[in-house]
């Protein structure tokens, strides 16, 4: 089973969207790099989620066992094949404040196999309640904004790399 939620966030809901991944998963570790060493992959524990530099992160709950990491082409070089290990890649939404541009950002779950329940319905509460307190972009599409990004952003970027569109919010008749 796999979620996914894209979600565009100004820097004034990022406090919003860490206490739903706090409240929801509890206790949690945090792998801050896609690729490292077997040390560099461990899990940390941060104080909060705000102001880390990288930009992709994965969230480890606590009940998770050890991460399985899978070698890469590189001698003591490893990543995370986030659908043997019950994760939550998190890609950090990015805001421009001097232009007013939010770039979406996404959390995604893929883990294959079983999990028991109460796990699994810990990582659904996660997606149900960052749905709840967002708002589609553009309706219907699935792409979501929390409340400060939603009136505030002129542009949104859908996927990095790709150019700004038009807030659907501003638009005028």
């Amino acid at each position: 089973m796999s979620w996914q939620i894209n979600l565009f966030a100004h820097p004034d809901d990022l406090a919003v969207v860490e206490d739903l991944i706090t409240s929801s998963l509890g206790s949690f570790g945090v792998v801050l790099r896609d690729r490292g060493t077997m040390t560099q992959m461990n899990p940390v524990r941060l104080p909060n989620l705000n102001g880390l530099l990288s930009r992709k992160v994965y969230l480890v709950p606590e009940w998770a066992p050890r991460l399985v990491l899978e070698p890469t082409n590189v001698v003591d070089q490893f990543y995370i094949d986030t659908d043997r290990n019950p994760l939550v890649e998190y890609i950090l939404p990015k805001y421009d404040l001097s232009k007013n541009i939010a770039t979406a950002g996404r959390l995604f779950w893929s883990f294959k196999p079983s999990l028991r329940m109460e796990y699994l319905r810990q990582i659904k509460l996660l997606f149900d309640r960052l749905r709840r307190k967002s708002v589609n972009v553009p309706p219907g599409t699935g792409w979501r904004a929390f409340a400060a990004a939603k009136e505030q952003a002129r542009e949104f970027v859908f996927n990095e790399g790709f150019s700004p569109r038009a807030s659907p919010f501003k638009l005028t008749h």
